[in-house]
């Protein structure tokens, strides 16, 4: 019987650094953040008024090539934009040819 080898994944864990932009002003909105398509956390953003952006820390498998990160409002209050993007440190990971104008969701490319 010959021996099979199994195949070495490419994929790595990344570290993805992004900020959270919130306008509210009622009640503090919830929020979802996905990868691909696999939901990473749900939150609330309960920061005070005067703080409009945290930044998130997530760590996921990834396999190179692109994949996105994206926001979901799960509230019927308040505004969310994705800005500075950093996949392992790198900020010229954005992929340039997928830009949501909306600032929803942001494209990227893994090496």
């Amino acid at each position: 019987m010959p021996i099979v080898k199994a195949e070495k994944s490419m994929e790595a864990f990344k570290h993805i650094k992004v900020n959270v932009n919130c306008h509210w002003s009622e009640a503090p909105p919830v929020y979802r953040i996905y990868v691909d398509a696999d939901l990473l956390t749900e939150r609330t953003f309960s920061w005070p008024g005067y703080q409009n952006y945290i930044r998130e820390n997530l760590i996921c498998n990834l396999s190179p090539g692109i994949h996105s990160v994206r926001i979901e409002n799960c509230s019927a209050n308040g505004a969310f934009t994705l800005t500075n993007l950093e996949v392992e440190g790198d900020s010229n990971c954005l992929h340039p040819n997928h830009v949501d104008p909306e600032g929803k969701q942001l494209t990227f490319i893994v090496n």
